[in-house]
Order: C-alpha cells, then structure tokens, then sequence
C-alpha cells in the first residue's frame, strides 16, 4: 500500500509540473508580447504574429491543463456535477472564440511566407 501511494503521489507530481510548465509557457509567450507594447517597440504587421502565437499557446496550455487534471481525478471528473468535466467541454471552446488553431498557424505561416520574421 505504501509503494502504491508512492507511486500516485509521483503521477500527481508529474501531472501538476506539466501544467506548470504548459502555464509557464504560454504565460511566458503573452508576457514578451506585453513586454514589447509597454516598450513601445514598433513591430507593425509582427504584432499580429504575436498576438496569434499568445492566443494558441494560452488555448493550448488550458486545454492540455484540464486533460492532465482529468487524469489525476479519474473517472468523477465526468459527472456533470464536477468542475472539470465543464471545463472539459469548454475547453475546446476557446478555439472558436480565439480562432481555430489552424487559422492561427495559417496567419504565422502568411507573415513567414510574405517575408517577415517571427520573432518570440
């Protein structure tokens, strides 16, 4: 009993560091682009790219979160009355309200394509 628990507390650990790091990413994504505006650099059409590349990675990281938080709760994340399982269907959500991540990808490859550098 003792190595079992061993064993599920390293599965939550694992779990909860890749959300960390899936947050960590995408807050790290948002805050060069923030970090730029309030520097008032001028990056005309790039701005674009990167707010599309915060908007993708901030949809991905939540969505890849409330997987990985499913998978530590187990089964009773799926009973309506849990917050999870709203979440896991609102999840996908965020996609069409932000932009599909295909749109997302088309306009960073249009930018890389017509020759500007995506930078971040």
């Amino acid at each position: 009993a003792t190595a079992h628990r061993r064993l599920l507390a390293r599965f939550v650990q694992h779990q909860v560091a890749e959300m960390v790091l899936a947050l960590d990413g995408a807050s790290a994504t948002a805050g060069r682009m923030v970090d730029d505006w309030l520097a008032g650099l001028d990056l005309g059409e790039q701005w674009g790219v990167r707010i599309v590349s915060a908007k993708w990675h901030s949809v991905n990281a939540a969505k890849r979160v409330v997987d990985l938080a499913i998978e530590v709760v187990g089964g009773a994340a799926m009973f309506r009355s849990h917050e999870l399982e709203r979440l896991y269907r609102d999840a996908p959500l965020m996609t069409i309200g932000e932009g599909t991540s295909d749109v997302m990808r088309m306009v960073i490859a249009r930018s890389l394509v017509s020759g500007a550098e995506v930078v971040g």
